[in-house]
């Protein structure tokens, strides 16, 4: 994930970093790894994802449909931005 917030082809992509801790902890941690381009926001993640712990990863395409929920392979994530 941090690579790829980093590399210039996920340019179109949304990754979000999701922080059950606070938009401070949040902060922190995306300044720790260099991941300037952040919007901070706070609240609950929609029960469509199924967020039960961290870290947990859900693919969503642009039409805002779950396309894999917790094991998201990057193959599937490039097929989606092609």
């Amino acid at each position: 994930m941090e690579r790829a917030a980093k590399n210039p082809f996920y340019k179109d992509a949304n990754l979000l970093l999701v922080n059950l801790a606070g938009v401070e902890d949040a902060k922190m941690f995306t300044r720790a790894r260099g991941i300037s381009t952040v919007t901070s926001l706070s609240g609950r993640p929609s029960g469509e994802y199924a967020i039960k712990y961290i870290p947990h990863k859900v693919l969503i395409d642009g039409k805002g449909i779950v396309v894999q929920n917790f094991k998201v392979d990057w193959e599937t994530v490039d097929s989606l931005l092609r």
